[in-house]
């Protein structure tokens, strides 16, 4: 891969912040100031910015502000891709290669987006949790709060209630199927406009998927199936453009155009459901943290539990090199999915949310610790036509039985 800057890094420099940039006018000032204004001093850490088939005035901009801060450590990649590769997947992967090029493996790979205002500490921050030990961190990305109140009544609407929702869920899986790396309080972003990692993680990943949209969470399921320990930490924060017309083909400005097209109440995951999946997904990850003995005595019960020939589960038990590529494998979801009744697996949004928010606070109240399992008895029940049998979950919780269902 031919090099995107041709100057080295600085002796003390910890971390390359990359910053794929397509006609941001508007925002890149901001976004490049807010980089400059870090806590951490400068010769700590550089700025790789990809301006890619840009048609107004971002280039200049981004070529003043050099100009104006010379001491920076400021590197500007201009190119113009070819149609097909002409996208935000392309030029990040191009950025992140280029800064995994430039950093040893101790290094780190920060990433945000020209349309992005980080904090002030957000450098200091993501450096302090990658050298305490986390090979990765999602940060937490808010709506610009002028953008937001120009959104259609609508847009706002479902936005807000998609969060209320998405914070609840993450408050469940962190009581039923924890991650001691990822405590509470957490939230549940991991998108490009906040996304660090160590270089010795970027490598042994295989870098940024091939993606024209959503690499982000394309290279974050990667990072879940390696088991590396990736943090969603509260402290690290970023300030986005909320737009209905983007640059990316699917991202934030598409879902906040089909947020306003729709009339209807969205149908998310259900609280059974939910309830079903992470106490399976806790009990199938101690199954895995028992070692390779105890695996195979309980593969033929699990193997019952999810649908799986028991030769095939214990191939996969045998395996799989992580835990998270044995939960890809075997499609833990997905089974759980289609063994559960239909009408426990969806519901209307507002009132699922409410749902499981009465839940978490059950649990709470009845002294429920965090990843405590819960006893699973499978009865027999009919699905609504009739026609064929299925198991539904029956979960009893040992913290306080019979009170929580």
């Amino acid at each position: 891969m031919n090099r995107l800057v041709i100057a080295e890094p600085g002796l003390e420099c910890r971390a390359s912040v990359v910053v794929p940039v397509c006609n941001e006018e508007n925002n890149l000032r901001n976004c490049l100031n807010a980089l400059l204004h870090q806590s951490l001093p400068h010769q700590f850490y550089e700025v790789v910015v990809l301006l890619n088939n840009c048609t107004d005035s971002s280039s200049q901009i981004a070529r003043q502000f050099q100009q104006e801060h010379p001491a920076f450590a400021l590197h500007l990649v201009e190119r113009w891709l070819p149609k097909k590769n002409a996208n935000v997947g392309t030029a990040r992967r191009m950025l992140m290669e280029e800064a995994s090029q430039r950093l040893p493996s101790s290094g780190a790979i920060l990433s945000t987006d020209g349309d992005t205002t980080v904090a002030s500490n957000w450098v200091a921050r993501n450096l302090e949790l990658l050298t305490s030990g986390m090979d990765a961190v999602g940060g937490d990305i808010t709506l610009h709060p002028g953008d937001f109140a120009k959104l259609p009544a609508s847009s706002r609407r479902q936005y807000t209630e998609d969060a209320r929702y998405l914070s609840a869920v993450t408050r469940l899986e962190s009581l039923l199927d924890p991650d001691p790396h990822d405590p509470w309080p957490r939230h549940h972003h991991h998108f490009g406009a906040s996304l660090a990692c160590t270089n010795a993680l970027y490598t042994q990943v295989g870098g940024l998927p091939k993606a024209d949209c959503l690499e982000d969470v394309a290279f974050v399921n990667a990072i879940m199936r390696a088991d590396a320990k990736l943090r969603h930490s509260p402290d690290v924060t970023v300030v986005t453009a909320a737009r209905t017309t983007g640059r990316a083909r699917i991202g934030l400005a598409s879902q906040l155009r089909e947020w306003h097209a729709s009339h209807e109440e969205p149908l998310v995951d259900s609280e059974p459901f939910l309830k079903t999946y992470f106490a399976w997904r806790a009990h199938l990850r101690a199954i895995w943290n028992c070692g390779t003995l105890l695996r195979n005595t309980t593969s033929h019960e699990l193997a019952n539990l999810i649908g799986m020939q028991c030769a095939v589960l214990q191939n996969q038990l045998e395996t799989a090199s992580t835990f998270g590529s044995l939960l890809q494998a075997i499609d833990l979801r997905g089974r759980l999915w289609h063994r559960t009744a239909p009408v426990r697996r969806v519901g209307k949004r507002a009132q699922v949310t409410e749902q499981i928010t009465l839940l978490a606070e059950s649990l709470l109240a009845a002294g429920h610790q965090s990843g405590s399992a819960p006893a699973c008895s499978l009865p027999y029940a009919p699905i609504r036509n009739g026609r064929e049998s299925i198991h539904v979950p029956d979960l009893q919780w040992r913290d306080n039985p019979g009170q929580v269902a």
